[in-house]
C-alpha cells in the first residue's frame, strides 16, 4: 500500500477584507438601536492569507472541541499550536525591517488547512492568535512559538450583560439569537434552528455569565446542540442532527470500506448510571411533586436547583416534566459498549477524506470483532477532534464520541 501524506498549510490574517467592522440590520445591539456590530467573528472571507507553512518547523496541532462525559451534547474551544522559524527576523515585530512589521501581535488570525494526495483543500481552524512570543538563543536561533484559539473562547471572554425578562419570556431559539445579538456576534456566523422542542417558555434569561455558557443553558433547555461549525458558525440544531454515519472505523474485515483503528477508548462513564440521580421539584405544586432525572451539570436542594437554572423553571412547570421524561427516555438503555475516543494514523487518501469529513457534530461508526468471532457495533456523534501534522509522515487523528441518541416521544 502507498503511504498517503496529508499536508497542513498555515496561513496568517495579515490584512483584513473587508475593514474590520460593517453594520447588520437584526435585532438589538450595543448601539441600543436597531443595528448590530458585525465586525466579531474569524470569518475565513474577512481575511487576506499569507502563507508561511515553510517556515513551520514543528508538528501542527490542530483541535477542535472536546471529550463529553455529559448527559448533553458538548463540543468547547478549538485550539491550534506550531512553531515558526524566525531565523532572519521576519517574524519578530520589533523587527522594523521586517516584511511584517506592525501586522505581528496577540489576535493575528490564523488558519490552518488539510490536503490529502491528490485532495482538496479543507480548513481545518481558524481563530487568533494567543501571543506572540519571539524567543533567540545566543544569536543563533529564534523562534515564535504559536498557540491560538478560536471563536469559542472569544464567546466565552466575552459577557454580554444582565437581562431579566418578565414572564412569559423567549422560547430557545429566540433567546440564543437574543444573547447573540446583545454580545454583537455577526449574523453571517449564526445558525440557529427553530422546532417544536425548541418552543418552551423560558421564565427568566439571566445573562450574567460568558455569553457561550449563557448559549449551552439555553441550548440545554431546549434539548438542542451547540457548536462552532468548521466555517465558524455558531450553530444551534435539532432538526439536522445527523442519523448517517460519514466514516466507519474498527478491527473489522473489508478494510476498504473501514478505517483501521491505532487505538480505541471505552467509555467508562456509562449515562445508564446518571438516569436516577437527582430529583429536581416543581415549586408550583404543593406539596412539590418530584421528577426523577440527571442533567449532570444541576442539583435539586429543598426545590432551589445548586446552579439557580432558574430558566429551566418554565411556565407552565410542566415544561421542567417533559425535559425530564426526554433525558430518562434517552439514557435508560445505553448499549453496554461504546467508545468515547478513538485514533486513526489514515494510509490512504480515501481514508484521509473520510477522517477529514469526520467533523464535530456527524455521526460515525465502529466495529469491533471481540475473540469469539463476534462483530459488535456502536455509534456516536463527533464531539471533539484532535489532528497532529508532522513535518513528514501520516497525520495522527484523535476523535471524541458522544453516544447516539436514542429516540424520544
Amino acid at each position: 500500500m502507498t503511504t498517503c501524506l496529508t499536508s497542513a498549510k498555515v496561513y496568517l490574517g495579515l490584512a483584513g477584507n473587508p475593514p474590520p467592522f460593517t453594520l447588520g440590520t437584526s435585532g438589538t445591539s450595543l448601539l441600543g438601536g436597531t443595528h448590530v456590530l458585525t465586525g466579531s467573528g474569524t470569518a475565513n472571507g474577512r481575511f487576506v492569507w499569507t502563507e508561511v507553512s515553510q517556515h513551520v518547523e514543528s508538528v501542527v496541532s490542530v483541535s477542535k472541541g472536546g471529550g463529553s462525559d455529559s448527559l448533553h451534547f458538548r463540543a468547547g474551544p478549538g485550539r491550534c499550536s506550531f512553531t515558526l522559524s524566525n531565523l532572519d527576523g521576519q517574524y519578530d515585530p520589533l523587527n522594523t525591517g521586517g516584511p511584517h512589521y506592525g501586522k505581528l501581535r496577540a489576535g493575528l488570525p490564523i488558519k490552518v488547512t488539510a490536503t490529502p494526495d491528490g485532495g482538496a483543500e479543507t480548513i481545518m481552524f481558524i481563530g487568533r492568535a494567543d501571543d506572540w512570543p519571539v524567543e533567540y538563543w545566543n544569536d543563533q536561533w529564534s523562534e515564535v512559538r504559536i498557540s491560538a484559539s478560536d471563536d469559542v473562547e472569544t464567546l466565552n471572554s466575552a459577557n454580554p450583560g444582565k437581562l431579566d425578562l418578565d414572564i412569559p419570556v423567549q422560547t430557545t431559539t429566540n433567546r440564543c439569537k437574543e444573547i447573540l445579538n446583545r454580545g454583537g456576534w455577526p449574523d453571517a456566523l449564526v445558525s440557529v434552528e427553530s422546532h417544536a422542542w425548541m418552543n418552551w417558555e423560558q421564565q427568566r434569561t439571566d445573562l450574567g455569565q460568558t455569553t457561550w455558557a449563557e448559549l449551552q443553558l439555553a441550548a440545554d433547555s431546549g434539548d438542542a446542540w451547540l457548536y462552532l461549525d468548521p466555517d465558524n458558525v455558531v450553530k444551534v440544531i435539532k432538526n439536522t442532527i445527523p442519523t448517517t454515519p460519514v466514516a466507519t472505523f474498527g478491527n473489522a474485515s473489508t478494510p476498504a470500506a473501514i478505517i483501521p483503528l491505532v487505538d480505541l477508548e471505552a467509555d467508562r462513564n456509562p449515562r445508564a448510571r446518571l438516569v436516577n440521580r437527582l430529583t429536581v421539584r416543581t415549586p408550583y405544586v404543593e406539596p412539590p411533586s418530584a421528577w426523577t432525572f440527571d442533567d449532570v451539570l444541576s442539583q435539586s436542594q429543598d426545590g432551589e436547583r445548586a446552579w439557580e437554572r432558574s430558566d429551566l423553571m418554565t411556565w407552565p412547570a410542566l415544561g421542567l416534566y417533559f425535559y425530564g421524561d426526554v433525558l430518562a427516555q434517552r439514557w435508560n438503555d445505553v448499549p453496554q459498549w461504546q467508545p468515547s475516543k478513538l485514533t486513526v494514523r489514515p494510509e490512504t487518501a480515501t481514508h484521509a477524506t473520510t477522517c477529514i469529513a469526520a467533523k464535530v457534530g456527524t455521526l460515525v461508526e465502529v466495529k469491533q470483532v471481540t475473540p469469539d468471532a463476534r462483530t459488535i457495533t456502536a455509534r456516536g456523534y463527533v464531539c471533539g477532534t484532535r489532528w497532529l501534522f508532522p513535518p513528514v509522515g501520516r497525520p495522527t487523528v484523535e476523535l471524541s464520541l458522544y453516544p447516539e441518541r436514542r429516540p424520544t416521544a
